[in-house]
């Protein structure tokens, strides 16, 4: 026989794996059955550090996400390049469900919101794949136009590269500070750069995220 609904969930035995957490007294029976993805699921997990300051600020100059070798301001990281390094600031974060040390073959096939984004692309604008620009267009981000003083800690900045609009990204590592890759730059001003656009996080990123995890796991993407 089927067991009960509850909310938007379903009642079972509290040992049985459950994606979206349990809450308890929303089902019949005894204490060990209770609502899997019900009403009330559990708060997501905290951010891994709730800046991308840290992980930016070490991998700057990275020739590869190892830091075995670093390069001089200025220099180009043509096995590490800018999308990536955006992305993996962004998942040091905890604000993309990935491990910021995940393999680069991780972030360039990213399921998320019924779609397959290439997460080492900057944008589809480009031409291309589904990119990060695309990804946190996607998910909800704020996009605060060009202006240089809209760039905070963990703000995405789409920039004009060699091959065009949308075709560099930097990230933000405090008020009007940025950092980047390929080539490498530190503690830039955002107006070092021609900005297309500059996403910043939504308030309820972490929820969002945790949102994300919940629907990859069910549907078996595992991207840590």
């Amino acid at each position: 026989m089927a067991t009960p609904k509850c909310g938007s969930g379903q009642c079972q035995l509290n040992s049985l794996p459950c994606a979206g957490g349990y809450t308890a007294n929303e089902c019949p029976g005894p204490n060990d059955i209770e609502c899997c993805g019900g009403s009330n699921p559990p708060p997501p997990p905290p951010p891994v550090n709730g800046s991308c300051a840290p992980f930016a600020n070490a991998q700057w100059n990275c020739v590869l996400p190892n830091c075995a070798t670093r390069v001089p301001a200025g220099t180009g990281q043509s096995a590490y390049e800018c999308a990536e390094f955006v992305s993996r600031s962004l998942a040091s974060a905890g604000m993309i469900p990935i491990s910021s040390m995940a393999a680069q073959s991780a972030y360039g096939s990213f399921h998320a919101h019924g779609k397959v984004y290439d997460l080492l692309w900057v944008s589809s604008k480009q031409g291309g794949p589904l990119g990060l620009d695309d990804y946190l267009r996607d998910s909800g981000w704020k996009d605060c136009g060009a202006a240089a003083t809209c760039v905070n800690d963990c703000s995405a900045l789409m920039v004009v590269g060699s091959e065009g609009p949308y075709s560099h990204t930097v990230v933000g590592v405090g008020r009007e500070v940025v950092d980047a890759h390929n080539v490498a730059r530190y503690h830039e001003p955002p107006s070092f750069y021609h900005i297309d656009n500059v996403w910043n996080p939504p308030l309820d990123v972490y929820e969002r995220v945790a949102k994300q995890r919940e629907d990859n796991a069910r549907l078996g993407y595992y991207q840590e």
